[in-house]
């Protein structure tokens, strides 16, 4: 349906904000994490949807490792932005937007 494909993205686009930014901080950062393969590989997601929010998830989130840091010191605010960023009404019109092209 189309509200799935439309949170798939959106889960596509938070593993792609994390990775960007925990790249960023620490170039030597590898992850185990699967989850942008699983989208493309189980869900069938078209790869050139994919290329898109992953240049729109760039364009708007790869300087979050450089944001001040949220109330506490101890918050992961990397993820906190990018959670911030996948709840964004920009993210959904987005991606609504590229649905209908």
């Amino acid at each position: 349906s189309k509200n799935k494909k439309i949170e798939l993205l959106k889960e596509y686009a938070l593993c792609d904000c994390l990775s960007i930014n925990y790249i960023a901080v620490d170039s030597t950062f590898q992850t185990k994490d699967t989850s942008k393969s699983f989208i493309f590989q189980v869900n069938s997601i078209d790869y050139h949807l994919l290329d898109k929010i992953e240049k729109y998830t760039r364009e708007n989130t790869s300087n979050y490792y450089m944001m001040p840091a949220m109330e506490s010191i101890y918050a992961n605010y990397i993820f906190l932005y990018c959670v911030e960023f996948y709840k964004s009404k920009e993210l959904k019109k987005y991606i609504q937007h590229i649905l209908k092209e």
